[in-house]
């Protein structure tokens, strides 16, 4: 298990196979997904955990497992989006909404960032949508 952060409450770590079952829960339900062109079918779920652990390893980057210290579970996903822009995400299983586990998850995935010298892209990027708005 590659870990890439941890809070109080939350550890960040790139996706594994077994992942699976978990995800279903977030990146399969059709409300969480509303806003991001819906759900992911299931039969695809395996490949985009694997595309998200070979960001990691290839860019430094990525959309990570947001597992529950508490319970062990996987309960989302939180990270950058790496394509020709850097994009933070977050999506959660419905049980877990309201508990600030977005804002916790997304501050680490901040300092993760800075840690491997992305921030000053990420500000550029949120400076260039700024001045278009």
């Amino acid at each position: 298990m590659k870990r890439i952060a941890e809070t109080e409450r939350l550890l960040l770590r790139v996706f594994e196979v077994e992942d699976v079952d978990d995800v279903k829960r977030f990146w399969g339900d059709d409300e969480v997904m509303e806003h991001c062109l819906g759900a992911i079918p299931h039969e695809a779920i395996p490949r985009v955990l694997e595309a998200y652990a070979n960001c990691h390893f290839e860019k430094a980057l990525s959309v990570y497992a947001v597992v529950e210290k508490e319970s062990g579970k996987v309960i989302g996903a939180a990270g950058f989006n790496v394509t020709d822009k850097v994009e933070l995400i977050y999506h959660y299983a419905k049980e877990v909404w309201g508990k600030g586990y977005a804002t916790e998850a997304a501050n680490a995935c901040v300092n993760v960032a800075k840690k491997q010298g992305m921030l000053a892209r990420l500000l550029l990027q949120l400076i260039l949508v700024m001045l278009v708005l």
